[in-house]
């Protein structure tokens, strides 16, 4: 798992990236103050499609994330990082619009 923090340039917490599952499908949840949430998996560019070389990785929509998974890796792996980081971090994705199922 890697988190990433943006600061402005006062010190405040303007934005954050939660990159997870990195041994497997890589997926990164984004939170930045002008735009909100994004959920992407991670397509690291090493489907050769027609061609030798590796592709540069790209960030694709990966539709509704799984907050309480995510929040559990957050607080296992969250030791080693500053509190007030984590706990930043852990309101916003507190704060991601879960959609409701519809019938």
């Amino acid at each position: 798992m890697d988190l990433f923090v943006w600061c402005n340039d006062v010190g405040t917490l303007v934005g954050f990236q939660l990159a997870y599952d990195k041994e497997s499908k890589e997926r990164a949840l984004t939170w930045k103050l002008e735009t909100g949430f994004v959920h992407d998996v991670v397509d690291d560019g090493e489907s050769h499609t027609g061609s030798r070389y590796k592709a540069a990785p790209l960030l694709l929509n990966a539709g509704q994330p799984n907050i309480d998974r995510i929040l559990g890796l957050l607080d296992t792996c969250g030791v080693r990082v500053p509190t007030e980081i984590v706990s930043f971090v852990t309101a916003r994705i507190l704060e991601y619009p879960v959609k409701k199922h519809q019938a």
